[in-house]
């Protein structure tokens, strides 16, 4: 056997990465694969096959499936190298990926708001989260929370609670962006809301 194993990727991490992991999907041109690999300027490979806890592998006639999870990446650009190997000690052609790393939290941003004292039982909201500085269209999902009080006063209290719920302020509720409230009662608001990227969340506005 002088064929050399070749590894094939399949999915990994995008070029800019808002998380602290990394998955690695690939596949190796032969049956009897294994592998190993190197992250950034470690001088050690580690080995990873049928027994690394590491991954996990799916075998079928064709082909072995790896996939490889790292974690605790910190911020900054990142280099991983992939070689794999065959049951004869053949080894194939380096794979090398190369991504970035990204950690800050995104700012929120209230952008479109009723005014403060209105007679409009319908209420439009837009949000939009800022990265650096810079507008994120894409990766940015959004939560609210919606406080009432009535005009009479009381307590101040969600229009969603949960009577099993101590403190339903605890409570975050997934949005639309833009979102439009219908049928606003009279009283006073609290609108909170809070962008994240890819579930890392950040200070509420």
């Amino acid at each position: 056997d002088t064929i050399r194993p070749s590894l094939n990727l399949i999915s990994g991490p995008e070029a800019e990465s808002h998380s602290p992991s990394a998955v690695f999907e690939f596949s190796c041109s032969e049956i009897d694969c294994w592998a190993f690999f190197k992250l950034d300027n470690s001088s050690l490979f580690q080995n990873f096959g049928y027994d690394s806890a590491l991954i996990s592998v799916d075998k079928d006639s064709t082909f072995s499936y790896f996939q490889l999870k790292l974690d605790k990446l910190s911020e900054g650009n990142h280099t991983v190298l992939f070689k794999a190997y065959d049951s004869t000690g053949i080894y194939g052609e380096p794979l090398v990926l190369n991504w970035s790393v990204d950690l800050s939290k995104p700012d929120t941003m209230i952008d479109e708001y009723p005014n403060e004292i209105t007679s409009d039982n319908t209420a439009n909201f837009s949000f939009s989260c800022l990265v650096n500085g810079l507008k994120n269209e894409n990766d940015c999902s959004f939560e609210y929370q919606l406080l009432h009080q009535s005009l009479s006063g009381g307590n101040i209290q969600s229009p969603f609670a949960d009577d099993n719920l101590e403190d339903d302020r605890s409570i975050w509720y997934p949005t639309y962006n833009p979102v439009t409230l219908y049928s606003v009662s009279e009283g006073h608001y609290l609108l909170r809301v809070r962008a994240s990227i890819k579930g890392k969340k950040e200070s509420v506005r």
